[in-house]
């Protein structure tokens, strides 16, 4: 079993955000929980953070490719006054 987690740091207010599931060849993929929210800072930024876990279960021996999740989400403007 490998565990892989994703982790998006943005400064943006993301709202609807769903990443696919890794892409891994002769592998079971299986998320893992809850995702975890948090902030932290880099610097003076602050950036809230998007945490995901999965467990790969190889079915068999060999290297993993592993084809990264992608993203899609729709971001929060703010209103003008």
């Amino acid at each position: 079993k490998v565990i892989y987690t994703i982790r998006l740091y943005t400064r943006l207010d993301l709202h609807q955000v769903r990443f696919t599931e890794p892409e891994v060849s002769n592998t079971l993929v299986e998320h893992l929980g809850a995702d975890t929210k948090y902030n932290t800072y880099f610097g003076r930024y602050r950036y809230h953070v998007l945490q995901r876990s999965f467990a790969l279960f190889p079915q068999r021996s060999g290297p993993l490719s592993i084809i990264s999740p992608l993203l899609n989400a729709q971001v929060r403007q703010k209103k003008s006054q």
